[in-house]
C-alpha cells in the first residue's frame, strides 16, 4: 500500500521527503485561485493516518530502498481505541487549518 491517500499527483515521492527533512518544498497551485506556488518551509507539521507501512512500489515492484528512507522520518503512534465523544476535546490551536 501506498502512503494511504498518497498521490504522485499532489506530490512526488522526492519531495514529500524532503518536506520530512524539513526542507523547503514548493507545490503548484491553481493560477486561477493564487499568483505563485506554494511553499512548506522548515518546521511545517505534518500528520497522516494510514492503516499498513508506508512504502513505495515502482512497476508494480516494492522498493526497499525508498521504503525505508520514508519509514525513518515518522513518529508512529498507533492508537487502539477511539475516545467517547463526551470525553472529546477541540483543539483550538489547530482550528487555523
Amino acid at each position: 500500500m501506498i502512503f494511504g491517500r498518497w498521490s504522485a499527483q499532489i506530490i512526488p515521492w522526492h519531495d514529500l521527503l524532503l518536506l520530512l527533512e524539513e526542507q523547503n518544498v514548493y507545490l503548484p497551485a491553481p493560477k486561477t485561485n493564487l499568483a505563485k506556488d506554494i511553499e512548506f518551509s522548515r518546521g511545517t507539521p505534518i500528520f497522516c493516518t494510514c492503516n499498513e507501512e508506508l512504502c513505495s512500489v515502482r512497476d508494480g515492484v516494492l522498493d526497499q530502498t525508498e521504503s525505508q528512507m520514508m519509514r525513518v522520518r515518522w513518529k508512529i503512534f498507533a492508537f487502539h481505541f477511539q475516545i467517547p465523544g463526551e470525553r472529546a476535546t477541540d483543539c483550538p490551536n489547530l482550528s487555523a487549518f
